[in-house]
This record gives C-alpha cells, structure tokens and sequence, in this order.
C-alpha cells in the first residue's frame, strides 16, 4: 500500500495505491488549535497526534494553527497571552521554531496546512507568512506538507490492486470559515449554502467558531448515462484546541467543545455498479 499527494491543478490529490476490499484509512481533521496559546490544550492535540500516528491517518489541517498575536504591531496584542518560552526579541521565530519542534515526529503524515484569519492577520500586521516558514522547516526534515489556502479541495482517490483501470475518489471542501461565535446556530445554517454552492464534495469542512457538529445530508445527481444516483455528503463543523480565556468570558461565550474530528474510510467488498465502494463515517475527537 502506498500513498503520496501532489497538487493538481487547482486541487491537493491524495493518492492510495493498491487497495481491495476491507481496506480502512483514517483521517485527523483540526483546526484552530491556536497552539502558542497560553488557552491551548497541549495535551489533548498530543494524544490525536499520537493516535495519528498509531492510526497510520492522514492529517489535515485547515486554518489558525497560530494564535500569533502578540507581535508588537498587532492591536489584539496582550501581555497575560504571551508565554513564557516567546519573551525574545523574535517572537515569530520563536512560535515557528517551537511548533516545528513539536510537529516534527507527526510531519510525513500531514498532508496540508492551511491558513486562518490568525495566520492571515500576522501577515498584514508583519509581512510574514508563517504557515509557509513553518511548512518550510518541517519539509527540511524530509516531509511533504503543502500549503493549503483560505479554502480549497482534498480528493482522496483509490486505485484498486491488480486492476491498473479502476480508481475511484472522493472531495472534501473546506473552508477555514467566516463570521462570529454563532452562539445560537453554531453556524449549522451554513450548511445548506455550501451543500448548493459546492455540489462536487462529499464532505465539507469548516472550522472559525468553535463549536462542534456534524450534519448528513443527502443530495441526487444525474449521472451522464441518466440514471440517478444519491449519496451522502458529511457537513463537519471542526472544534477548537483553545479552551476559553478572559476575552470569550468577557463576550459571555458559552463553553464549546475541545478537540478534533477523525475520518474513519473503508473500502468496500463487491462492486455495484453506480454505488461507490467508499465509506465514510466521522467520528468524534473530543475532549
């Protein structure tokens, strides 16, 4: 069994050579571990990375892996969130150089990082891209991470063994998310606009607000030959490694769930035609 990724045009592609029926991969979808955080719960994304890497599962990361925001021009700054290990004269060096430390034995299964209005803020406030230098480090050491964006697309795509022919994939959608707490909604309302919006994915992520759900929903396509096929797409709401500090007390935020979501695949045993042999079935990373 072998697995690689590349980008392909517009996409990330992971590619799984050599599976037949049985097969079961896993996935480690996280985001906004905000992992300089005095608030971050080390110790919980210690135990999914090393579930991670027991678990052989891939690892994707979408967004706000920085909290990064004591830098002396941004206006977010304060000096009860700076820890200890970050007091220098090079304080992103320092949040760089600390998370290639402790990413470094998960590296060669991280298939991407992308970025969050974290990472992009330090950028406007310090001209610097930090999930590129600390992509940068970690692929010095012989990993191949690549850079995800704001938004983008993963395809997962299975080539069967001892049939060079017959392949088959599906997309995931993420988005690092967008708007407030969504105290009330926990931003479930979205669902919909993005099911209408990227009918393609079967399995559309986010992450921004903090909170933790996960929604299955139904669509029908036509397929070219005029049958009609449905299937299931997984909408994943991604928590947070940040427990809550002075600021979300101060906003009279409610307590949300700490953690991260898995992917659990299995490929299934005899083919049918217009049914995918690929199973998906999330599963809870919580605290």
């Amino acid at each position: 069994m072998a697995r690689s990724w590349a980008r392909t045009g517009d996409i990330i592609t992971v590619d799984v050579t050599g599976v037949s029926g049985g097969y079961e991969m896993w996935m480690l979808l996280r985001s906004d571990a905000h992992h300089d955080s005095p608030q971050c719960d080390r110790a919980l994304e210690t135990k999914h990375l090393k579930q991670a890497k027991e678990r052989e599962a891939l690892i994707l990361d979408f967004g706000d892996l920085f909290d990064g925001m004591q830098t002396r021009t941004d206006p977010r700054r304060s000096k009860g969130d700076l820890k200890a290990e970050y007091l220098n004269d090079s304080y992103l060096n320092a949040i760089t150089d600390e998370a290639a430390m402790f990413y470094g034995p998960y590296a060669d299964q991280v298939v991407m990082m992308g970025e969050g209005n974290h990472e992009q803020a330090i950028q406007k406030y310090s001209d610097y891209n930090i999930t590129s230098g600390l992509i940068s480090q970690l692929n010095a050491q012989g990993s191949s991470i690549l850079q995800g964006g704001y938004s983008g697309y993963v395809r997962v795509r299975f080539r069967w063994a001892g049939d060079k022919g017959r392949s088959e994939s599906f997309l995931i959608y993420y988005t690092h998310g967008s708007g407030g707490g969504a105290r009330r909604s926990k931003g479930v309302l979205k669902a919909d606009l993005r099911a209408a919006v990227e009918p393609d994915a079967d399995v559309i992520v986010s992450g921004h607000v903090h909170s933790s759900w996960q929604l299955p929903m139904n669509k029908s396509r036509v397929t070219k030959s005029g049958h009609i096929r449905e299937s299931r797409v997984w909408h994943l709401q991604l928590p947070s490694y940040k427990r809550p500090g002075l600021w979300e007390e101060s906003k009279e935020m409610a307590a949300h769930p700490v953690g991260a979501h898995w992917l659990h695949i299995r490929i299934g045993g005899a083919f049918r035609r217009g049914q995918s042999a690929i199973h998906i079935e999330p599963r809870w990373g919580l605290d």
